[in-house]
């Protein structure tokens, strides 16, 4: 005739492992209806812990390492990681250190050093050109080869005079140095830019415009 009691659980806990087998617990508790504390059969009580797997842990894979780069001297070789799971799925489970993906290496063979010969002339003067030079890879002895580092390529071409070209700006004749017999007018040519600055002649592509010219070629009365 005593008073009934009712086990009473609650939730289950996340799992202890985010992958593989793990454990997760809950709280269980005996009360009569009233809510106190009551006397329940032990036979009936509802676990308080079992096992769980959220998912499947993964397994670091590697690739095989690519060849020495570059093929001369001190270089880099990679390869792939990928934690996968037993159905070949890519995941971010994996519980060991993951595997380095980049080594050192060495090639037997000496690198190369690349010579390089002089600019030539730009092929413009002003409004942006370009200019050329020899380079080739060549060995301590200076002797032409093939094995130089081709990130440490110096390059053959580049941009130069990239200054703005001018134009002529011719000013107003003079007056004529003889009055008959023929004389000479002179004027200002100077180069300028588009605002009007003056700059060096060299910058002016178009032909230089005279800056005389004959005047008074009649002949003077006797």
């Amino acid at each position: 005739m005593g008073t009934c009691s009712l086990w009473k659980a609650g939730p289950w806990s996340e799992c202890s492992k985010k992958c593989g087998m793990g454990i997760q617990t809950r709280t269980v508790s005996c009360s009569d209806f009233g809510g106190k504390l009551g006397t329940c059969r032990l036979s009936t009580k509802p676990k308080e812990e079992q096992q769980c797997e959220t998912q499947k842990c993964g397994k670091w894979v590697t690739s095989e390492w690519t060849p020495c780069s570059p093929q001369c001297g001190e270089g880099t070789m990679t390869r792939l990681v990928d934690c996968i799971t037993p159905d070949g799925t890519s995941v971010n489970t994996c519980q060991e250190k993951k595997p380095i993906s980049t080594s050192t290496c060495s090639n037997k063979n000496k690198c190369g050093k690349w010579e390089v010969g002089q600019w030539e002339p730009c092929s413009v003067k002003c409004g942006g050109g370009k200019q050329i030079r020899t380079v080739k890879c060549v060995d301590e002895s200076g002797k032409e080869i093939d094995n130089c580092v081709l990130a440490d390529f110096p390059g053959v071409v580049q941009q130069c005079n990239m200054q703005p070209c001018g134009t002529w700006k011719t000013g107003e004749w003079n007056k004529c140095s003889k009055l008959c017999d023929g004389g000479i007018q002179v004027r200002d040519v100077t180069c300028v830019t588009n605002d009007g600055k003056t700059i060096s002649s060299a910058d002016c592509q178009d032909e230089k415009p005279p800056i005389t010219q004959p005047c008074n070629t009649q002949a003077c009365p006797k």
